[in-house]
């Protein structure tokens, strides 16, 4: 009868649509008078919010401020200070806050009873995102809108729930047995998409599952160009790639696409100029397409929650994408930040934080394309390669990324169809950096490795230029 009283006291309390355990909250609470010393894994995963009662939130905030302040803490410092602020009743009293040791049954198990209060908690957040989706959806809301919502509330939680996963050392040792088995088991690097630029792949070693990378350049270098090609050359070797342009449409895109495909000058197949040669070329170009795996979302109002929405989409109707290439970030919005007013420089932050959670959560290879400031046009010819510094809003992304790669036309390009492209591996988290030079056959949109790049390597995963085919 006494847990029922206690219940009809939290206002709202309905146990069919508020999964709670207030045993569990109390005991939590009981705990940190009894013995602080075992507390610091509760204090590391719950806060206020978790509780459901509002008093344990009260009781909860005021014991993690005090121990935050140096002091110890015990019902008699916590009944004075909730007096001084004229809180005491509505925490229930001295004699509630006494009796929250009661509740405890060892102060050993308060990591168990902090697990249910957080589990309870994602439960009803679950819930009350649920309600919100619910209604937006009878507001007449916008598919892609729902979607976002709805995997902004997947994502929410997940992070929340992040909070509960620790490993011990018995753990560690058999997930890293694990791997190394695996590993041994197939050719190392077998989960790392390719660029099929030899001169990139020679240090990136490929782009690697959980791993953001950053593809960064001045206008019309060919970043767009490039993440395209890599993107596309992935889906036809079965790694489901999903392409996320906001700079074009799907149509643009498959332009260049087929241009290349069929080898014919981008700039005529823009403008129609079809021949019956050329219609040829593509209908049986287009035919052995519909086998691959490749797909576009132009969403121009693309953000993370959207994102995450399209994978897991495609995941359902067809298998798990194995890599995400963005077109590129600073057209994003993150759907939270910009509505608080925000500067930009923040807004880019969260988005690049966002797509890392995104590359971890997934575990593939995200690639995302970023602009440059105009620094590197403003220095002489010796200092004008880009610098981590150049990234346009850069705030935290040469943080999240682990990769950073910056794509550079030096003065002394190949005059003509063929222009050189100096690639610069400026930061690479988990392996070395360096400068290469790839070729960009820009009528055809198309990326090769250089002639020396491909006699030295033997022409393994890569093409030579035009010229140099068979």
């Amino acid at each position: 009868m006494k847990g029922k009283t206690e219940m009809k006291n939290v206002q709202g309390f309905d146990p069919r649509i508020h999964p709670i355990n207030l045993d569990a909250e109390k005991a939590v609470l009981g705990t940190f008078f009894l013995d602080e010393r075992v507390t610091a894994a509760a204090r590391a995963m719950l806060t206020p919010d978790d509780f459901y009662d509002p008093r344990h939130q009260e009781i909860y905030r005021l014991i993690v401020e005090v121990l935050d302040s140096g002091s110890g803490v015990d019902p008699m410092i916590l009944a004075n200070e909730f007096e001084r602020r004229g809180k005491l009743e509505k925490v229930g009293g001295f004699s509630y806050i006494t009796g929250l040791e009661q509740a405890v049954i060892s102060p050993d198990n308060v990591t168990y009873h902090a697990e249910i209060v957080l589990n309870k908690a994602n439960l009803r957040r679950i819930i009350s995102g649920a309600h919100a989706v619910q209604e937006g959806v009878f507001k007449d809301e916008n598919l892609g809108m729902a979607l976002g919502n709805l995997a902004n509330l997947v994502d929410e939680i997940a992070q929340r729930s992040s909070r509960l996963r620790t490993m011990d050392s018995e753990e560690l040792a058999t997930e890293m047995w694990g791997e190394i088995e695996h590993e041994s088991q197939a050719d190392m690097g077998d989960d790392a998409v390719k660029s099929h630029l030899r001169a990139l792949d020679d240090i990136i070693h490929g782009f690697k599952p959980g791993e953001l990378t950053i593809i960064a350049a001045r206008p019309s270098v060919g970043k767009s160009a490039l993440a395209v090609q890599i993107a596309v050359k992935s889906g036809q070797i079965e790694v489901r790639t999903l392409l996320a342009t906001l700079e074009m449409s799907w149509r643009m895109v498959m332009d260049r696409v087929v241009a290349a495909g069929i080898s014919v000058n981008a700039d005529r197949f823009r403008k129609r100029q079809y021949d019956p040669q050329m219609l040829s070329k593509c209908a049986e170009f287009l035919e052995d397409f519909k086998t691959k795996f490749f797909h576009i979302f132009d969403d121009f109002n693309t953000n993370n929650q959207s994102l995450r929405a399209a994978l897991i989409s495609i995941g359902h109707r067809f298998s798990p994408v194995k890599m995400l290439v963005v077109d590129y970030m600073q057209l994003m919005n993150d759907g939270v930040t910009s509505r608080r007013g925000a500067n930009r420089q923040e807004i880019v932050s969260s988005i690049s934080r966002g797509l890392k959670g995104i590359a971890r959560d997934f575990n593939i290879p995200v690639i995302a394309l970023s602009q440059l400031n105009r620094s590197s046009e403003q220095r002489n010819a010796k200092e004008a390669q880009p610098r981590l510094s150049d990234l346009r809003e850069s705030g935290s992304i040469e943080q999240d990324a682990d990769v950073v790669i910056f794509m550079h036309r030096p003065k002394d390009a190949f005059p003509g169809n063929m222009e050189k492209i100096e690639i610069n591996v400026a930061k690479n988290r988990n392996g070395p950096i360096g400068i290469r030079e790839i070729l960009f056959d820009k009528p055809h949109q198309t990326f090769y490795d250089t002639p020396q790049t491909y006699e030295t390597r033997g022409g393994e995963n890569c093409e030579p230029p035009h010229q140099y085919r068979d």
